[in-house]
């Protein structure tokens, strides 16, 4: 008979608690995918919405970060809050990082079960930068130009080029060009993050684009640019041919200038001798006579 009193009551509670059913909804950046993107260094903001069957029972929100509970996630200790506001319940994660990017949920608990869970996907938003603004190249050599990129996950990046070879993205059938993948810094494989040109001539001086798109998101883009500057493969030797050019001339200069003083030289040595002592061969004989008488 006690068993059986101990059953019935199981099983009141039980039908009790089912009875009593709520439904969580989170707000998404893109509701089509249920993603949620943040922007580095501000506040990530989740916040889900809890429905109840029964407006008088208690119920409680529980957040998990890659399925762990938020106190036992060491990179967010100290960082994230949790509030709520009538039916909507929302963590706030301050300075947000991109190791804050991964699969979050809210689960909605009665009488301490889960009834419902929702889970987010969040990311990061994308950067992109060329590390070099300009960059100069000589014709015939390589070019090589590096893309970095930052977001959780890792973006799509592809490459645009407006040249006079070329006025379009890259492409796989393009001639001497090449998308490469790289490693970072950081040790992470960075896909297609390196084009190359090779050999360089003059028509590809112009703007090379890098665009970094969200692998969740399409809306959200980042684009980052560098110009491109050919200088032709003799370029090195016009300088100094010019100086060459201007010692020549300078010595030409000085070497005319100087024949045309020494012929003026001569000329005033001859005026300065007077016409007789020119032609009488024995002025300096009769002189010596009258001296000697």
């Amino acid at each position: 008979m006690k068993s059986l009193l101990i059953f019935c009551a199981l099983a009141i509670a039980f039908q009790t608690v089912k009875s009593q059913t709520a439904n969580i909804d989170a707000f998404y950046t893109s509701s089509e995918n249920k993603f949620v993107f943040f922007t580095i260094k501000k506040d990530l903001v989740l916040t889900c919405n809890i429905s109840k069957s029964d407006p008088a029972s208690v119920a409680t929100v529980s957040w998990q970060f890659e399925g762990k509970t938020l106190d036992k996630v060491d990179s967010l200790k100290g960082r994230h809050s949790v509030s709520n506001h009538e039916s909507n319940h929302t963590v706030t994660v301050k300075d947000a990082k991109y190791t804050d990017a991964g699969k979050w949920s809210c689960s909605v608990l009665i009488n301490g079960q889960i009834v419902d869970t929702e889970e987010i996907i969040v990311g990061s938003n994308v950067e992109v930068k060329i590390k070099t603004e300009n960059i100069n190249v000589v014709e015939d050599e390589k070019l090589r130009i590096e893309c970095s990129v930052l977001g959780n996950p890792q973006p799509k990046l592809s490459w645009r080029i407006y040249s006079g070879n070329f006025n379009s993205t890259v492409s796989a059938d393009m001639e001497r060009v090449t998308i490469e993948d790289y490693v970072n810094e950081h040790g992470n494989n960075v896909e297609n993050g390196l084009l190359f040109i090779s050999p360089v001539n003059l028509d590809d001086r112009g703007y090379y684009h890098c665009v970094g798109q969200n692998a969740y998101w399409q809306a959200d883009v980042s684009e980052s640019s560098s110009t491109i500057r050919v200088k032709g493969k003799y370029a090195p030797l016009w300088p100094f041919l010019g100086i060459c050019a201007e010692v020549i001339v300078l010595c030409a200069i000085i070497i005319i200038y100087e024949k045309r003083r020494n012929k003026s030289e001569l000329e005033e040595s001859d005026t300065d001798q007077s016409p007789d002592q020119k032609n009488t061969p024995d002025h300096g004989k009769e002189a010596n006579l009258r001296h000697r008488q």
